[in-house]
């Protein structure tokens, strides 16, 4: 059994069309690709488990280091804490004025005015007395403003 080819002429008009087909059928085809796999992550990310919160640690890893730059460039006092009050960036000025030990806020109206901010969002400042401290007697009047 012999086979055979049939060869049919194009015409030049028709050969600008058929490429036009092929490049419509090929961007189709992509765009289906694309449309599935958005799909497929979609799915991937609605199965995936629930992230957890990060530990204070991890968040203190997590500043910016702009921040900290910004902090140490600094000549008054300044404290990041978390929302748990877990002091996680402290100015020099805020160690020696007493204000944070560790990862604790130490005096009682910084503490005050912290909760209420968290509670509400609302900035707020306030003036306190502290013990001057080892350096010499007296006590210092300390300005302090807390902001979400």
């Amino acid at each position: 059994m012999r086979s055979s080819v049939v060869l049919m002429p194009v015409s030049s008009t028709s050969v600008p069309l058929l490429v036009a087909a092929a490049v419509v059928i090929i961007l189709l085809a992509a765009v289906v690709a694309l449309v599935v796999q958005l799909m497929a992550a979609r799915r991937a990310l609605a199965n995936a488990p629930a992230a957890e919160p990060p530990t204070p640690e991890q968040a203190h890893q997590a500043l910016a280091t702009g921040v900290a730059e910004l902090l140490a460039a600094t000549r008054s006092g300044g404290i990041i804490a978390s929302r748990d009050g877990r002091v996680l960036r402290a100015t020099s000025t805020a160690l020696t004025f007493g204000l944070v030990q560790g990862r604790e806020l130490t005096h009682p109206e910084l503490r005050r005015v912290f909760e209420q901010v968290l509670t509400d969002g609302q900035t707020r400042e306030s003036e306190f007395e502290s013990a001057r401290g080892p350096v010499g007697a007296g006590r210092l009047v300390i300005g302090i403003r807390v902001a979400r």
